[in-house]
């Protein structure tokens, strides 16, 4: 979590799934409460990105990588104060 920063308030996390087709549920979403902003050289930068053996899959497009809000299925919506995630490594050790 040392890229998330320490000064912006709690956050939000839940159990989910990825954006796109096949829409897996593998992920572990982080939505801090307030917002930070990127440079459009580092979405730039993460659109080239490569896999371990140094190819690019497909072109991938960061922007617009959304799908609509999906209801919530059973799972538990947990909020982390400042203080609990500057304590512990990840959002399970202490939400």
């Amino acid at each position: 979590m040392a890229c998330v920063p320490t000064d912006r308030g709690g956050f939000f996390t839940y159990p989910g799934s990825l954006t796109t087709p096949t829409c897996n549920q593998i992920v572990t979403w982080i939505v801090l409460e307030t917002p930070i902003t990127v440079s459009m050289k580092l979405i730039d930068t993460l659109g080239k990105l490569k896999d371990k053996g140094g190819k690019r899959r497909r072109k991938m497009k960061i922007r617009d990588n959304f799908r609509p809000v999906q209801p919530l299925n059973g799972r538990t919506v947990m909020y982390c104060t400042p203080k609990m995630h500057l304590l512990a490594g990840s959002p399970e050790d202490f939400c």
